[in-house]
């Protein structure tokens, strides 16, 4: 069954962290009491701002609050049937701003101001009608919206109430009520906006009796599908990472709070963590190479569009126009090819890294004196050598030992340890890295059919803007008139950083999707994994250990659901 992406993902985000700070806050040590203070506060901050804002325009007979309610799942969230208010009403449903506007009645062509800076500011506009389709007052506002405002690309068009005639065969009907929607946006269609046909009404009356049959009539889950793809275009799901990380940073955090071991004292738990920090202080720098990426991006199309603006772009819309298209693509293409080169270099490094550090001669004698050990032991049943081997140190040797096979370097860092090459954590690294090739470039679909498609819906809004500035230029300046050009040269400019932060967006999932989780995600995973079983071996230790490192399967969990990823292969 289709859920909402954003609050269901933000619940279970919600769960881990509750679930972290109390483990915490249960400890007696002063600093993890500290830690859970500071996550606490830390995540009181991030509450301050909605994850999305979704404004429900269009007809007031167009069931707005069973829409709402079948969305959240929400029998308790009320949306004013009040025909006289001039108000928006806004519901908190989790961390989603829902907001009312005033209905379209036959004495009002237009909202009051409040409502239009609530359009103007919404993540999204869900227009509502029902099958009766538009009149003469609904059709002029959503002209107006869509065209004259430039909020096209924000639009989503519901139509309400399927159940409302009964007809035989309902994909025929759909299509009548198609044409009719074509004829009264045309020249435009109604495949140029988000759209879907559905019957609240009857998704939860599916809902309440388990009536599967009821629940596929009302299409209601492809509103819910729709939604969930536009959000993630736009990049409004990665609002969610923060708090992600930082679970992740009052983890490290914790178990940073254990005393230190030196190689003497536990060389197994000092390669370990040496490890860890060579591959978390280049997953920061590659992260901060990323960001950069994607602010670049943000700036050069900002600059972009204020050259439509001004004319750079050409002396008629049309050129204009295409010079755009053409421009914010080769601006995309550049962007991704970097990322692709900056991800390429920074795996070299890692490989570098990690190899170099396999050279330092206590780790080389800490793995040869391993071996000595392993001389002449007799295998046990399980295949492994007897005489108190511990599986961490074979881990350990596969991961730093023989770095060429691991990590897919031209020359073994040492001779002794050949017997390695078909661990099953040789298998594990080497699967995950041997992909990154010169010529790994996973994102090339991405990019044109991702990024590029939501990108042209924003410029063809934002070319209507065109026309006015000329209008400007031609020196019209009656007030009202220039105070309307001026509003949507502002909201133009609006919807371009849209479409900049869009193609950010892409560039910041692709970069998880594609490297961060499945590759580095990984490695980490497993060193994390391997040093929490050292660090469990002492008592003292055991129950914070496994109790963290449970908190951070569960916000993994989370950060593979927010991008994507299905997690790592099992071994």
């Amino acid at each position: 069954m289709a859920t909402f992406q954003l609050p269901e993902l933000q619940r279970r985000i919600e769960t881990s962290l509750d679930g972290l700070q109390n483990f915490l806050h249960a400890r007696s040590e002063p600093a993890l009491l500290e830690k859970a203070e500071a996550l606490q506060n830390q995540r009181r901050e991030l509450d301050d701002r909605p994850l999305l804002s979704l404004a429900f325009s269009g007809q007031y007979s167009a069931g707005k609050s069973t829409i709402i309610s079948a969305l959240t799942g929400q029998s308790d969230i009320r949306i004013s049937a009040d025909v006289a208010t001039d108000e928006v009403k806004a519901y908190r449903w989790r961390d989603i701003e829902l907001w009312d506007t005033p209905g379209l009645f036959a004495d009002r062509a237009d909202h009051t101001a409040k409502a239009e800076q609530a359009l103007r500011e919404a993540d999204l506009i869900v227009y509502c009608l029902t099958t009766n389709l538009f009149d003469n007052v609904t059709a002029a506002d959503f002209r107006r919206l869509a065209f004259e405002k430039g909020y096209a690309p924000k639009l989503f068009l519901l139509v309400n109430k399927l159940s409302m005639e009964d007809v035989d065969d309902i994909e025929a009907y759909i299509v009548t009520l198609t044409s009719s929607l074509d004829r009264t946006l045309a020249p435009h269609h109604l495949n140029d906006f988000n759209h879907v046909f559905i019957d609240a009404q009857d998704y939860r009356e599916g809902l309440a009796s388990a009536n599967q049959e009821l629940i596929s009539f009302s299409r209601f889950e492809d509103f819910i599908n729709s939604l969930n793809t536009w959000i993630k275009e736009r990049g409004l799901l990665a609002r969610l990472d923060p708090p992600i990380r930082l679970g992740f940073n009052t983890i490290d955090g914790a178990l940073a709070t254990l005393p230190v071991k030196t190689f003497a004292e536990n060389p197994e738990l000092f390669l370990l963590n040496q490890q860890l920090r060579i591959v978390q202080s280049q997953q920061r720098r590659t992260e901060a190479e990323v960001r950069r990426i994607g602010s670049g991006v943000v700036q050069k199309v900002l600059l972009l569009g204020e050259d439509l603006l001004s004319g750079a772009l050409g002396p008629e819309p049309e050129v204009a126009q295409t010079t755009f298209q053409s421009s914010c693509e080769a601006i995309n293409i550049a962007a991704f090819d970097e990322l692709n080169t900056t991800l390429q270099g920074s795996y070299q490094q890692l490989q570098e890294k990690l190899e170099d550090f396999a050279k330092e001669p206590f780790v080389a004698e800490y793995f040869a004196s391993i071996d000595t050990e392993a001389v002449g032991k007799a295998p046990d049943e399980d295949g492994s050598q007897s005489g108190g081997a511990k599986p961490i140190k074979n881990f350990a040797k596969d991961l730093l030992g023989k770095g060429s096979k691991i990590f897919g370097l031209k020359e073994g860092v040492f001779t002794g340890t050949a017997n390695v090459a078909g661990t099953q954590g040789h298998e594990l690294i080497y699967n995950i890295g041997k992909h990154l090739g010169k010529s790994f470039k996973p994102w090339e679909a991405v990019k044109m059919a991702k990024v590029m498609g939501q990108a042209m819906v924003f410029a063809s809004a934002a070319f209507a803007i065109y026309d006015v500035y000329e209008q400007v230029q031609e020196g019209n300046q009656a007030a009202e008139r220039q105070r309307q050009q001026d509003q949507q040269i502002s909201e133009f400019r609006s919807d371009i950083r849209i479409l900049a932060e869009s193609i950010a967006a892409q560039i910041q999932d692709t970069y998880q999707q594609e490297y961060d989780l499945p590759v580095i995600g990984v490695i980490l995973e497993r060193l994390n994994a391997a040093r929490d079983e050292v660090l469990a071996l002492e008592t003292s230790n055991k129950e914070l250990v496994e109790g963290l490192s449970r908190y951070r399967s569960e916000l993994k969990a989370c950060l593979e659901a927010l991008y994507g990823q299905g997690g790592p292969e099992p071994i």
